[in-house]
């Protein structure tokens, strides 16, 4: 859980320096376009007033000449025939004032309007950039724990393939969600299990192609020892040689197609025998078995003649053999024993 921890604050973390850096640049933009904006018009004003004054000798626009109220700072620049504007510290009042005449002529107007409407422009802000932060984190929060979800179903698919199940995939848990680095991970552990099956299957019938061609001449061992005559010497040959049958038969029983467990279910006159794992090929569902026809890769693909000399001994008996794949998985064999009347 530590991966999504560090994911989901690390997004909450860029949300909120993000939207604190935003709310930052929105407020010092907006603060000197107003107060740029009031000092143009502060600017206009005592110009007007100036040409007024000039022309008519009328003080008009709301100038005061020699207004003792102005500040020392803007007062020295007026005398030294500036045209300046001053805000004065606080930003409750903004100043303009020139020389005319050799005196200080000044408007001034109240900054605290805008003031007001960039700390109503700063709440809002805030409220935004906590909304923001908020929603990131939450939208943060799911991303990191999805992404965190698609990597345990990965781990647990490969502990699960490592566990002996080669039927697991990642795939098909975590299909369509893209093809991010978790779907890249998961087909790559679905290649890994392709490919771990894929070597199993070729050592199980290697393996099982060794047991049935040892099997010919095993029995003939076996055969060879029973005709030998009787002594100590043949005891031990005939022991050795039946332990070496046994061998080859638990090596063949091994190697066959049945995943675990095998289920056999006795009813009446009725058998049912099935595994759990891929169950029968399609060419024995279409075709039927078929006898020399084995299903090892090295003899071209099929059955050999267990079900095939399976299938006549129940025709022999009069009994049914069929052969299909259950709707859960694996193959299904049931026999059918016919009724016997006692006599």
């Amino acid at each position: 859980m530590l991966l999504p921890v560090k994911l989901a604050a690390a997004i909450a973390g860029v949300a909120i320096v993000g939207a604190g850096a935003l709310g930052v640049s929105v407020h010092l933009i907006t603060e000197d376009a107003r107060v740029d904006q009031a000092r143009s018009l502060l600017d206009s004003r005592v110009r007007a007033a100036a040409q007024a004054f000039e022309d008519s000798g009328v003080v008009t626009f709301g100038a005061v000449l020699d207004d003792p109220a102005v500040p020392a700072p803007l007062r020295e620049a007026a005398l030294r025939d500036r045209r300046a504007t001053y805000l004065q510290p606080g930003g409750e009042n903004l100043w303009a004032a020139m020389k005319v005449d050799g005196r200080v002529l000044s408007v001034h107007t109240s900054f605290a309007a805008d003031r007001q409407a960039i700390a109503q422009l700063d709440r809002t802000l805030l409220v935004a950039g906590v909304a923001t932060a908020a929603l990131s984190t939450v939208l943060g929060v799911l991303i990191a724990f999805g992404l965190s979800r698609r990597l345990r179903v990965a781990a647990r698919v490969a502990r699960t393939v490592a566990a002996g199940d080669l039927e697991a995939r990642v795939s098909s848990t975590i299909s369509g969600r893209g093809r991010d680095e978790v779907a890249a991970l998961g087909a790559a552990v679905d290649r890994m299990a392709d490919a771990l099956t894929a070597r199993i299957e070729t050592e199980r019938q290697v393996t099982a192609d060794i047991a049935h061609e040892l099997r010919t001449p095993v029995t003939g061992l076996v055969t060879a020892a029973e005709l030998l005559p009787p002594s100590q010497a043949t005891e031990l040959v005939r022991d050795r040689v039946e332990v070496l049958k046994t061998l080859v038969e638990d090596v063949l029983e091994v190697a066959r197609h049945g995943g675990p467990p095998v289920e056999v279910v006795v009813d009446g006159r009725r058998i049912e025998v099935r595994d759990h794992g891929r169950g029968f090929p399609r060419d024995l569902m279409e075709n039927g078995p078929r006898r020399f026809h084995t299903e090892s890769r090295s003899r071209g693909g099929g059955h050999g003649l267990g079900l095939t000399v399976a299938m006549g001994q129940a025709k022999v008996l009069g009994a049914s053999l069929t052969l299909s794949n259950a709707p859960d998985g694996g193959a299904l064999a049931v026999l059918e024993l016919p009724h016997v009347p006692l006599s």
